[in-house]
């Protein structure tokens, strides 16, 4: 409304600093990951983080960057809600400083593929690194695509992006299982030797 009346002012008159900061009681690294998703999104590639602290349980990360307009507040919003963000408060610190008071419902990872139980997957990333979300536990099964032998590294995360479980370095094989127990909701699949090695693709199931 702000915006749409005019009262919101968005461009400077020359390249200034800009600090934005989100605080939300979840894990800083799930913070990080997000809110950098969404400043690439919104295509800013040239900023640092500021401050990062973590205080009872508490997140608050600090980006500050050099842009000649203030980033747009509704776009902003939006993409924090398709991450599963709800913006609870924005304090205008100043005209180039503002606070966004976030909680997390259900997050998303930009990036991320949904894997259903008994559901199958075939994916392929030239990065060699997979991301997926899940729903239920069970036995996860990974396969090369054309059956090229890996050394598998398969880290598992909680909603926060707390570390539950690590598997690396169990030999070289075209396949693995992995027991994935409750309160997992992403799983990370890369080779441990070079993440090179699986960008020809991987098929999973989740049993």
């Amino acid at each position: 409304a702000l915006k749409n009346n005019g009262l919101l002012t968005s461009r400077f008159g020359q390249p200034s600093e800009v600090k934005l900061s989100f605080s939300a009681r979840t894990s800083p690294i799930l913070l990080t990951k997000v809110t950098n998703s969404i400043l690439a999104t919104m295509g800013y590639s040239y900023y640092v983080v500021s401050k990062a602290e973590l205080s009872q349980g508490l997140s608050n990360i600090e980006f500050s960057f050099n842009t000649e307009h203030n980033p747009d507040i509704g776009i902003i919003l939006d993409e924090l809600s398709k991450r599963g963000f709800v913006c609870l408060d924005i304090n205008r610190i100043s005209e180039q400083q503002w606070e966004y008071v976030l909680e997390v419902n259900e997050p998303r990872l930009p990036n991320t593929k949904f894997l259903a139980k008994s559901a199958t997957l075939n994916l392929r990333e030239v990065s060699g690194e997979y991301w997926l979300a899940l729903n239920a536990n069970g036995d996860l099964h990974i396969q090369t695509i054309n059956f090229i032998k890996w050394n598998p590294r398969v880290v598992l995360y909680d909603k926060n992006l707390g570390i539950v479980d690590i598997v690396a370095n169990t030999g070289m094989s075209a396949s693995a299982k992995i027991r994935v127990p409750r309160g997992v909701k992403f799983v990370m699949i890369t080779d441990y030797d070079s993440p090179e090695s699986l960008k020809g693709g991987i098929s999973v199931n989740l049993k």
